[in-house]
């Protein structure tokens, strides 16, 4: 994946070299950053369904322990595979929760603080 988005990275880099801005990364920057926001949980729609493809991906990658080591290890490894994705399913509804919860106490801070008056109040006594 990383050399998927670096390779991406180095072709619009091109294509602005190609327009004439060479000296301007920040744009090239810009663009980065956008794409980057494409692969941001943002809600619990988008955590489930990306914890449904895990559970695919895992339990594809079970059956295929199940052949390959009949018995008691290839049930452990499939059980270990599936396991994988309870944790990181916990792991990304975790961090869905705490970004949200730090985005109410912020805005609740914000509220009960807004900026400047501190400095209004300070600079009073």
């Amino acid at each position: 994946m990383p050399l998927i988005i670096a390779l991406l990275g180095e072709a619009i880099f091109r294509m602005d070299c190609s327009e004439g801005l060479q000296g301007e990364t920040g744009h090239v920057l810009e663009r980065l950053r956008k794409f980057g926001r494409l692969f941001v949980i943002k809600n619990r729609f988008e955590a489930f369904a990306i914890i449904y493809a895990l559970a695919l991906g895992a339990t594809s990658r079970g059956a295929t322990y199940l052949e390959q080591y009949p018995g008691i290890g290839g049930q452990l490894l499939f059980l270990a595979a599936t396991g994988a994705v309870f944790l990181g399913g916990a792991a990304i509804l975790d961090g869905l929760r705490a970004k949200s919860e730090v985005a109410e106490l912020k805005a609740a801070l914000a509220s009960r603080h807004p900026i400047g008056a501190e400095h209004a109040h300070r600079s009073a006594d």
